[in-house]
């Protein structure tokens, strides 16, 4: 899908610098750094490096010509930065590969059929990336302050267990429903099945 490759690296350069782009071997990847600033630093600027890895098949999937009976997973976003200084915690939502557990798709309003999608993760990216600079800030001061750091923002478990909870607020999602996981496709022909089989598999454990 050339031009749909040709539309994501056009907005990852909208919303990031230093953008570069991998194709080949069954792999899709864009990076580049996004640049936050704060009033409280003075303006200065805090460079974050971002490495967005699309699973395979996923653009051509999303065409109609290429419709495909199953859903691409979301692209995984990948901290390349801040290693050295960031402490992963699971509360932070930096995972032990040092990928970003963002969102759940749907409640952030991101359909990957959509040809702004990309724009719309970068935006949730951005907000992500100022929520996780608070609780890095907050992990810094529990020594002197005694106080354990909070996650500022809103959040969900991890994996499947997000998207249940997601679908349990929203008060219950039906067959025809868009999927909760972003993919543009029918709930019944999306997660349904999966879903089903996390929810047993927990009753089962319990």
């Amino acid at each position: 899908m050339p031009r749909r490759w040709e539309r994501e690296q056009a907005i990852a350069r909208k919303f990031m610098e230093n953008v570069r782009a991998d194709l080949g071997f069954g792999l899709a990847g864009i990076r580049g750094d996004i640049v936050l600033s704060s009033k409280y630093s003075g303006g200065l600027r805090d460079v974050f490096g971002i490495y967005i890895i699309y699973p395979a098949d996923f653009l051509h999937a999303l065409t109609e010509e290429g419709f495909v009976d199953h859903a691409p997973t979301y692209p995984s976003v990948y901290l390349k930065s801040h290693r050295d200084v960031w402490v992963q915690r699971i509360d932070g939502h930096i995972l032990s590969d040092w990928s970003l557990c963002l969102y759940v798709p749907g409640e952030a309003d991101i359909n990957f059929r959509q040809v702004n999608s990309l724009e719309r993760l970068l935006e949730v990216v951005k907000t992500f990336l100022v929520l996780e600079r608070i609780y890095q800030r907050r992990i810094q001061r529990e020594p002197e302050t005694g106080i354990e750091a909070k996650w500022p923002g809103p959040e969900r478990s991890h994996g499947l267990g997000g998207y249940v909870e997601a679908i349990r607020d929203r008060g219950g999602i039906s067959d025809t429903d868009l999927c909760i996981c972003g993919s543009g496709l029918r709930f019944a022909r999306c997660h349904k099945q999966r879903l089903q089989a996390h929810e047993a598999k927990k009753s089962e454990a319990a």
